[in-house]
Protein backbone atom coordinates (compact mmCIF):
# COMPACT_ATOMS: atom_id res chain seq x y z
CA UNK A 1 0.00 0.00 0.00
CA UNK A 2 2.94 2.71 0.81
CA UNK A 3 4.77 1.18 -2.21
CA UNK A 4 1.42 2.26 -4.59
CA UNK A 5 1.68 5.70 -2.60
CA UNK A 6 4.95 6.17 -3.21
CA UNK A 7 4.65 5.47 -6.62
CA UNK A 8 1.76 7.85 -7.54
CA UNK A 9 3.65 10.24 -5.68
CA UNK A 10 7.07 9.71 -8.18
CA UNK A 11 4.32 10.28 -11.22
CA UNK A 12 3.03 13.74 -10.35
CA UNK A 13 5.67 16.29 -12.43
CA UNK A 14 7.04 18.19 -9.45
CA UNK A 15 8.79 21.02 -11.71
CA UNK A 16 5.45 22.35 -13.64
CA UNK A 17 4.24 22.48 -10.18
CA UNK A 18 7.01 24.40 -8.84
CA UNK A 19 7.02 27.10 -11.61
CA UNK A 20 2.59 27.57 -11.27
CA UNK A 21 3.46 28.54 -7.84
CA UNK A 22 6.12 30.65 -8.92
CA UNK A 23 3.95 32.47 -11.04
CA UNK A 24 0.83 32.64 -8.55
CA UNK A 25 3.29 34.18 -5.78
CA UNK A 26 4.48 37.27 -8.25
CA UNK A 27 0.86 37.63 -9.63
CA UNK A 28 0.26 38.11 -5.96
CA UNK A 29 3.15 40.40 -5.01
CA UNK A 30 2.09 42.90 -8.13
CA UNK A 31 -1.44 43.05 -7.27
CA UNK A 32 -1.14 44.20 -3.41
CA UNK A 33 1.83 46.78 -4.93
CA UNK A 34 -0.90 48.32 -7.13
CA UNK A 35 -3.47 47.86 -4.83
CA UNK A 36 -1.24 49.84 -1.59
CA UNK A 37 0.01 52.81 -4.54
CA UNK A 38 -4.16 53.24 -5.07
CA UNK A 39 -4.86 53.83 -1.74
CA UNK A 40 -1.85 56.12 -1.22
CA UNK A 41 -2.76 58.27 -4.00
CA UNK A 42 -5.72 60.33 -2.41
CA UNK A 43 -4.01 60.90 0.60
CA UNK A 44 -1.35 62.75 -1.75
CA UNK A 45 -3.76 64.38 -3.98
CA UNK A 46 -5.99 65.94 -0.80
CA UNK A 47 -3.91 69.05 -0.88
CA UNK A 48 -4.49 69.73 -4.16
CA UNK A 49 -8.71 68.73 -4.12
CA UNK A 50 -8.72 71.56 -1.53
CA UNK A 51 -6.75 73.99 -3.96
CA UNK A 52 -9.54 72.83 -6.49
CA UNK A 53 -12.04 73.38 -4.19
CA UNK A 54 -11.09 76.90 -3.33
CA UNK A 55 -10.82 78.09 -6.98
CA UNK A 56 -14.65 76.44 -7.38
CA UNK A 57 -16.14 79.14 -4.70
CA UNK A 58 -13.52 82.35 -5.76
CA UNK A 59 -15.32 81.40 -9.10
CA UNK A 60 -19.05 80.81 -7.80
CA UNK A 61 -18.37 83.50 -5.10
CA UNK A 62 -20.18 86.05 -7.43
CA UNK A 63 -23.51 84.33 -9.21
CA UNK A 64 -25.74 86.17 -11.07
CA UNK A 65 -23.16 89.05 -12.24
CA UNK A 66 -22.03 87.44 -15.02
CA UNK A 67 -17.95 88.59 -14.82
CA UNK A 68 -15.25 86.67 -14.62
CA UNK A 69 -13.18 85.67 -11.60
CA UNK A 70 -10.18 87.89 -10.88
CA UNK A 71 -6.85 86.53 -12.20
CA UNK A 72 -4.94 87.30 -8.96
CA UNK A 73 -7.85 85.62 -7.35
CA UNK A 74 -7.01 82.52 -9.28
CA UNK A 75 -3.14 82.62 -9.37
CA UNK A 76 -2.88 83.31 -5.76
CA UNK A 77 -1.35 86.93 -6.70
CA UNK A 78 -1.79 89.90 -4.00
CA UNK A 79 -3.83 92.93 -5.46
CA UNK A 80 -1.96 95.47 -4.22
CA UNK A 81 0.22 97.78 -6.33
CA UNK A 82 3.95 96.34 -6.44
CA UNK A 83 6.51 98.26 -5.64
CA UNK A 84 8.82 100.06 -8.20
CA UNK A 85 11.92 97.91 -9.47
CA UNK A 86 14.85 99.10 -7.44
CA UNK A 87 17.33 97.53 -9.70
CA UNK A 88 17.83 98.54 -13.32
CA UNK A 89 16.01 96.55 -16.11
CA UNK A 90 16.13 96.51 -20.23
CA UNK A 91 13.99 98.33 -21.94
CA UNK A 92 13.02 98.12 -25.51
CA UNK A 93 13.02 101.32 -27.32
CA UNK A 94 11.17 102.45 -30.36
CA UNK A 95 14.00 102.56 -32.77
CA UNK A 96 15.02 98.80 -31.63
CA UNK A 97 18.13 99.40 -29.42
CA UNK A 98 17.69 97.94 -25.73
CA UNK A 99 18.86 100.06 -22.92
CA UNK A 100 19.43 99.12 -18.85
CA UNK A 101 16.96 102.11 -17.15
CA UNK A 102 15.75 102.15 -13.37
CA UNK A 103 12.48 103.46 -12.44
CA UNK A 104 12.24 107.47 -11.03
CA UNK A 105 8.75 108.08 -10.71
CA UNK A 106 5.25 106.93 -12.12
CA UNK A 107 2.28 109.46 -13.51
CA UNK A 108 -1.01 108.54 -13.26
CA UNK A 109 -4.62 109.95 -13.53
CA UNK A 110 -7.95 109.72 -11.27
CA UNK A 111 -10.28 108.23 -13.44
CA UNK A 112 -12.81 110.12 -10.99
CA UNK A 113 -11.51 113.35 -10.39
CA UNK A 114 -9.02 113.74 -13.35
CA UNK A 115 -6.10 114.81 -10.88
CA UNK A 116 -2.64 114.10 -10.93
CA UNK A 117 -1.21 111.33 -9.06
CA UNK A 118 2.43 111.08 -8.43
CA UNK A 119 4.34 107.82 -7.15
CA UNK A 120 7.89 107.61 -6.13
CA UNK A 121 9.87 105.18 -4.25
CA UNK A 122 6.39 102.91 -3.61
CA UNK A 123 4.61 106.30 -2.46
CA UNK A 124 1.86 108.27 -4.25
CA UNK A 125 0.97 111.79 -3.76
CA UNK A 126 -1.93 114.01 -4.92
CA UNK A 127 -0.24 116.79 -2.90
CA UNK A 128 2.51 117.55 -4.70
CA UNK A 129 4.08 120.08 -1.67
CA UNK A 130 3.69 116.64 0.66
CA UNK A 131 6.88 115.26 -1.09
CA UNK A 132 9.05 118.04 0.65
CA UNK A 133 7.82 117.63 4.26
CA UNK A 134 8.01 113.54 4.25
CA UNK A 135 11.19 113.03 2.10
CA UNK A 136 13.58 116.21 0.91
CA UNK A 137 15.52 113.51 -1.08
CA UNK A 138 12.54 112.47 -2.73
CA UNK A 139 11.82 116.27 -3.79
CA UNK A 140 15.19 116.76 -5.00
CA UNK A 141 14.56 113.95 -7.36
CA UNK A 142 11.23 114.81 -8.15
CA UNK A 143 12.85 118.37 -9.32
CA UNK A 144 15.83 116.83 -11.23
CA UNK A 145 13.37 114.71 -13.00
CA UNK A 146 10.99 118.03 -14.04
CA UNK A 147 13.79 119.73 -14.86
CA UNK A 148 15.02 116.96 -17.25
CA UNK A 149 11.28 116.93 -18.96
CA UNK A 150 10.81 120.30 -19.63
CA UNK A 151 14.35 121.03 -21.16
CA UNK A 152 13.67 117.86 -23.33
CA UNK A 153 10.52 119.37 -24.06
CA UNK A 154 11.64 122.87 -25.07
CA UNK A 155 14.27 121.08 -27.95
CA UNK A 156 11.50 119.00 -29.27
CA UNK A 157 8.94 122.06 -29.59
CA UNK A 158 12.23 124.25 -31.13
CA UNK A 159 12.53 121.73 -33.56
CA UNK A 160 9.15 121.58 -34.64
CA UNK A 161 8.99 125.27 -35.04
CA UNK A 162 12.62 125.32 -37.02
CA UNK A 163 10.58 122.74 -39.22
CA UNK A 164 7.50 125.00 -39.73
CA UNK A 165 9.43 127.76 -40.56
CA UNK A 166 10.28 127.31 -44.34
CA UNK A 167 6.78 126.19 -44.74
CA UNK A 168 5.23 129.27 -43.24
CA UNK A 169 7.52 131.64 -45.17
CA UNK A 170 6.88 130.40 -48.85
CA UNK A 171 3.06 130.35 -48.09
CA UNK A 172 3.39 134.16 -47.45
CA UNK A 173 5.77 134.77 -50.24
CA UNK A 174 2.70 133.07 -52.58
CA UNK A 175 0.31 135.70 -52.35
CA UNK A 176 2.89 138.70 -53.03
CA UNK A 177 3.68 137.06 -56.28
CA UNK A 178 0.23 136.90 -57.62
CA UNK A 179 -1.35 139.81 -56.14
CA UNK A 180 -0.08 142.18 -59.32
CA UNK A 181 -1.77 144.90 -59.31
CA UNK A 182 -4.36 144.68 -62.68
CA UNK A 183 -3.98 147.68 -65.73
CA UNK A 184 -6.07 150.48 -65.04
CA UNK A 185 -7.97 149.96 -68.78
CA UNK A 186 -10.70 153.09 -67.89
CA UNK A 187 -7.61 155.77 -68.14
CA UNK A 188 -6.75 154.35 -71.97
CA UNK A 189 -2.70 154.52 -71.25
CA UNK A 190 -2.91 150.52 -71.07
CA UNK A 191 -3.90 148.56 -73.99
CA UNK A 192 -6.97 145.90 -74.42
CA UNK A 193 -5.71 142.38 -73.25
CA UNK A 194 -5.92 140.08 -76.13
CA UNK A 195 -9.57 137.92 -76.01
CA UNK A 196 -7.17 134.62 -76.42
CA UNK A 197 -5.15 135.67 -73.24
CA UNK A 198 -8.75 136.30 -70.86
CA UNK A 199 -9.81 132.44 -72.15
CA UNK A 200 -6.41 130.80 -72.11
CA UNK A 201 -6.74 129.72 -75.79
CA UNK A 202 -3.57 129.91 -77.89
CA UNK A 203 -4.39 131.76 -81.54
CA UNK A 204 -3.74 127.92 -83.54
CA UNK A 205 -7.31 126.55 -81.21
CA UNK A 206 -8.95 129.65 -81.74
CA UNK A 207 -8.50 128.84 -85.74
CA UNK A 208 -9.31 125.22 -85.20
CA UNK A 209 -12.16 124.91 -88.52
CA UNK A 210 -13.94 121.28 -87.72
CA UNK A 211 -13.76 119.59 -90.89
CA UNK A 212 -17.45 119.22 -92.74
CA UNK A 213 -19.53 116.41 -92.93
CA UNK A 214 -18.97 114.07 -95.80
CA UNK A 215 -21.94 111.54 -96.86
CA UNK A 216 -21.56 108.21 -98.53
CA UNK A 217 -23.32 108.93 -102.17
CA UNK A 218 -26.20 106.95 -103.20
CA UNK A 219 -26.30 104.69 -105.99
CA UNK A 220 -28.40 105.76 -108.58
CA UNK A 221 -32.15 104.75 -108.35
CA UNK A 222 -32.37 103.50 -104.32
CA UNK A 223 -33.50 105.83 -101.86
CA UNK A 224 -31.98 105.93 -98.57
CA UNK A 225 -32.77 103.38 -95.80
CA UNK A 226 -33.75 100.51 -98.75
CA UNK A 227 -32.19 97.34 -97.96
CA UNK A 228 -30.41 96.04 -101.12
CA UNK A 229 -31.47 93.23 -103.06
CA UNK A 230 -29.54 90.19 -104.09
Amino acid sequence: MESGFTEFLNQIPIGPILLLLAGFGTLFVLLTYVFMNRSRRPKNALPETQTESGVMNTITSRPGTGDLPDLDSLLGIDANAAPPRKSTFSVRLQDGGTVEAAEVLVIMRDITTGDLIVEMNGKAYRDLKRIANDDPELQRRYTNTLHDLSSKSALVAKDIALGETPARSVSQEEPATSSDAPPDFESGDAPMPDLHSLTGMSPAAASYIPPAHTSIPLRPGSLPGVLPSF
